[in-house]
């Protein structure tokens, strides 16, 4: 897939608005019903660096009327071929920037198309019209054929307009359509790959220079908002297009079922707010995750119910919940834990999938300790020195601290027996020493997340 920057051109006439025989190319209707797309086909055997000239003047001449070119029978064989054709039509190739699917560059401008699972679909639209600044033209290159489906539906922007009632019309195209975007969480690709950047103020200056309002949450995560068209003009015929993604954004676009797991779970996961590094899979009857939100699917391929039995009585139709541990799971080297949820996904009566979503102890205990830090140091004075903190998960006969948490600091807590002395509702203090350091010790069970999970906090004024 390649995409070229924005480009109007002035019309071109062709023989009957079919410029056949051109560099050694014919073209002709591919569908019976209509000129989406056109059929372009090679007359004789060439290489393809003689083909070049006479497509792009097809595309030139045909692609205003016509809207699409399926270009078969060309001796395109490879990326190297392909980057080789698209270079005849144009210099002015984008890369993926503020894109929401995940793609990988396979070659310079060239990307892998949106990376779902061969049994999902992607409903029409048009490329980025969520955003100000789109393509003028797209690319599409089959490199392996599939043994099944793999079709790439196409319709007319054009036709969809004039069907669209009047009435919706009108009144998308005088609101416009706001697109706001919570980036990673299980939400939507984690914007370090949305702006290929890690760092924020590369996202900030972006977002400045494309219209987009930003707001970086506590949790460290970003939140967009943009308002978009709904309707576009063609720069070379003058035709309104009906062109945004609101359907695609929209909660609707989710199939039932899906919907459905997704609130369920989402509704009744424990402290979700605080806990944001969490995760979200799709799981198929066998415990294999197809999908997750995480860097690269890291746990695509695993089995969940290997590393969280608890989660295989989702099949049975029923809300459950569970621990366990998986490696691609983990927010920390070493060893970590997970808390996880699955909801089933129906269709036709029967239980065909699961949703599940969850989150790492070492991650929850980072965002705990880093709203203490900000409560507690919001009700210092001015000249208090803030106290050293630490938050702790004790999970039955471990403690899982943030990221850069001191072990030291975890195996003094299990020295204190935090689940034996804190017992009920009533918070376990004392005081202790770790490494020459005078802390003090609060353990609270934390019964919503298991009954022997509780939260352990240090503080230190020292």
């Amino acid at each position: 897939m390649n995409q070229e920057k924005g480009t109007a051109y002035a019309p071109q006439v062709g023989v009957n608005g079919h410029a056949n025989g051109q560099g050694g190319l014919a073209v002709g209707a591919w569908m019976p019903d209509g000129n989406l797309p056109l059929l372009v086909t090679p007359l004789e055997e060439r290489r393809l660096e003689d083909y070049l000239d006479g497509a792009r003047r097809h595309a030139e001449t045909l692609l205003p009327s016509c809207g699409g070119l399926l270009f078969r029978g060309l001796p395109i064989r490879s990326v190297t071929d392909f980057e080789s054709f698209i270079g005849a039509f144009t210099s002015s190739l984008v890369s993926y920037e503020f894109g929401s699917t995940p793609r990988s560059q396979v070659h310079q401008q060239v990307y892998t198309s949106t990376e779902y699972p061969p049994h999902q679909s992607i409903p029409l639209h048009n490329e980025q019209a969520y955003t100000r600044e789109w393509p003028m033209k797209i690319w599409f290159y089959c490199s392996q054929v599939p043994e099944e489906g793999g079709y790439t539906p196409i319709a007319d922007s054009r036709e969809v307009y004039r069907r669209i009632p009047v009435r919706i019309r009108e009144r998308l195209i005088e609101k416009g359509i706001m697109y706001v975007r919570n980036y990673g969480n299980g939400l939507d690709v984690p914007w370090q790959k949305v702006f290929n950047s890690h760092d924020p103020t590369v996202v900030e200056r972006f977002c400045r220079n494309n219209g987009i309002l930003y707001e970086w949450k506590k949790d460290g995560e970003l939140r967009t908002r943009q308002v978009a068209q709904a309707v576009a003009v063609h720069p070379r015929t003058g035709e309104s297009v009906w062109f945004n993604q609101a359907h695609l954004f929209h909660v609707s676009n989710l199939e039932p079922a899906v919907r459905e797991a997704l609130d369920k779970a989402r509704n009744k996961v424990q402290d979700l707010r605080v806990a944001k590094s969490t995760f979200f899979a799709l799981v198929d009857e066998q415990g294999l995750i197809l999908r997750n939100d995480q860097d690269q699917d890291l746990m695509a391929g695993k089995n969940a119910f290997a590393s969280f039995p608890a989660l295989k009585a989702a099949l049975e139709g029923k809300y459950v919940e569970g621990r366990g541990a998986m490696e691609e799971a983990a927010r920390v080297k070493g060893g970590d834990g997970q808390w996880v949820a699955a909801a089933p996904i129906s269709a036709g009566g029967k239980v065909k999938a699961l949703y599940a979503t969850g989150f790492a102890w070492s991650a929850y205990a980072y965002r705990l300790e880093n709203a203490l830090r900000g409560s507690v140091k919001s009700g210092l004075g001015s000249n208090q020195k803030e106290p050293l903190l630490y938050v702790y998960v004790v999970v039955e006969k471990q403690a899982f601290g943030a990221p850069v948490s001191p072990e030291v600091n975890a195996q003094a807590i299990l020295s204190h027996d935090p689940l034996g002395k804190a017992q009920g509702d009533a918070v376990y203090s004392a005081a202790i020493e770790i490494t020459g350091r005078d802390f003090g010790l609060g353990v609270k069970r934390a019964p919503a997340l298991g009954a022997d999970v509780a939260v352990a906090v240090l503080r230190s004024e020292t």
